[in-house]
């Protein structure tokens, strides 16, 4: 028994069976066929160059440095720590440099308790990252349940004013009223904030535009751009004269006729 836990191939042959192992559940879960596809089939250089068979230095340099690369990255880091390979791999060192080196009793059990150390910060790293992604996930929701702002456009009844409302769910941020004729720009408003089922924010127009309005004229378009609360959406909605469109009996004249998001983390305009 003393010699098959002191020989080297018992060390080896084991060590060779938690490798497969560990690779065996790459492969279930299907890391490893992409990283072998992304390693032999998309050679590329981080210049963006192709790396050919016929340059054999640089193609075997290549295909060693990613393949040590993930086997660190993807064996050791998601799987050697992982309860399946962590304790038989103590167990198996224990046995082998028990019987190997002799190592006394109160060696091992350091040895076992800095591997245990080790298996818990891995937990509790795993732990804290799966916090944040509930966090992360949790946020989402909330900004979903909250839904998205929808900034119209109003024509008031009497006199040459247009109202600004949020019909939505979300406040609307650095929204940007533009009245186009045959395309080309009339009138811009720029409105820093409006909330949601606020006030109406009047504005007074030019005569012809509000002829234009009144007389439902398809050559005149409003686009309004905005986004959302945390400026990570942005939406564009354009509209058209319309006299059936009616908010209330004295106020409408406009109808959607396309509402885009765009999505980024901060508006540029």
């Amino acid at each position: 028994m003393k010699e098959f836990f002191s020989s080297n191939y018992f060390l080896i042959i084991s060590l060779l069976v938690l490798l497969l192992l560990a690779l065996y559940r790459e492969w279930e879960d299907d890391s490893l066929e992409k990283e072998i596809r992304k390693i032999f089939c998309d050679k590329k250089l981080k210049n963006g160059k192709k790396v050919s068979i016929r340059q054999p230095d640089i193609f075997l340099y290549y295909i060693l440095q990613h393949s040590l690369n993930y086997l660190f990255r993807g064996i050791v880091l998601r799987h050697i720590l992982d309860c399946y390979i962590v304790f038989p791999l103590t167990i198996i060192l224990s046995l082998f440099l028990q019987y190997k080196y002799e190592v006394g009793s109160q060696s091992l059990i350091l040895f076992i308790t800095f591997m245990a150390i080790l298996w818990y910060s891995k937990e509790t790293f795993a732990s804290r990252q799966q916090q944040k992604g509930q966090i992360k996930l949790q946020k989402e929701a909330n900004e979903i349940a909250i839904g998205k702002p929808f900034v119209f456009v109003i024509k008031e009844a009497d006199g040459n004013y247009v109202s600004i409302k949020n019909f939505g769910n979300n406040t609307a941020k650095n929204v940007i009223v533009d009245f186009l004729v045959n395309g080309v720009s009339e009138k811009i408003i720029n409105i820093p904030v409006i909330t949601p089922h606020g006030e109406e924010i009047k504005y007074e127009i030019e005569d012809r535009l509000s002829r234009l309005v009144d007389s439902e004229n398809f050559n005149l378009s409003v686009s309004i751009s905005y986004s959302d609360f945390h400026e990570k959406n942005s939406y564009i909605t354009k509209f058209r004269p319309n006299k059936k469109v009616l908010i209330v009996p004295s106020k409408g004249g406009f109808e959607a006729i396309s509402d885009e998001k765009i999505e980024t983390k901060k508006r540029t305009r």
